[in-house]
C-alpha cells in the first residue's frame, strides 16, 4: 500500500449507500488533481455489496488505473453520516485531516485539497 518513500496517502471513502451524485463529485474533485497530488498519493475506498460492482464502476469514474479497493465498514465516525469523505491515512494506519465534501460550497473542497498538497504531497 505505501512504497519505499510514501508516508501519506489521501484517500477518498464512498459507499454505494452514498449520495450517488455526492460520489461522483467527490470522487471527480481528487481525480481532477492526481497531476498535482500524485496518483500513487491517492487511495479510493469503496464499499460495495461485492467487487464486481466496484470493478463495474471503476471506468465510469475512470480510476480503473488508480489505487481502488472494496473494503467492509471502517471504524470512524464519519461512516455513519452517509456521505463520500476524505481523509490523510499515514504509513502507521493513523486517520487524520478528515473532511466531507460538498459540492454545494465547492470552494471549501477545493481548500481543503490544496492545504493536503501543501502539507503532505
Amino acid at each position: 500500500l505505501f512504497g519505499k518513500n510514501e508516508n501519506r496517502k489521501l484517500v477518498c471513502r464512498f459507499s454505494e449507500l452514498y449520495c450517488e451524485s455526492c460520489v461522483n463529485y467527490a470522487i471527480l474533485k481528487i481525480k481532477n488533481r492526481t497531476d498535482s497530488l500524485g496518483k500513487n498519493n491517492i487511495l479510493f475506498l469503496g464499499m460495495y455489496e461485492n467487487n464486481t460492482s466496484l470493478k463495474i464502476l471503476k471506468p465510469q469514474y475512470n480510476i480503473q488505473d488508480m489505487n481502488v479497493y472494496n473494503t467492509g465498514a471502517l471504524s470512524l465516525p464519519a461512516e455513519e453520516m452517509g456521505f463520500p469523505y476524505y481523509f490523510v491515512l499515514d504509513s502507521a494506519l493513523r486517520v487524520t485531516d478528515v473532511f466531507v465534501p460538498n459540492k454545494i460550497v465547492p470552494e471549501l473542497t477545493d481548500r481543503y485539497l490544496k492545504m493536503i498538497r501543501e502539507r503532505y504531497f
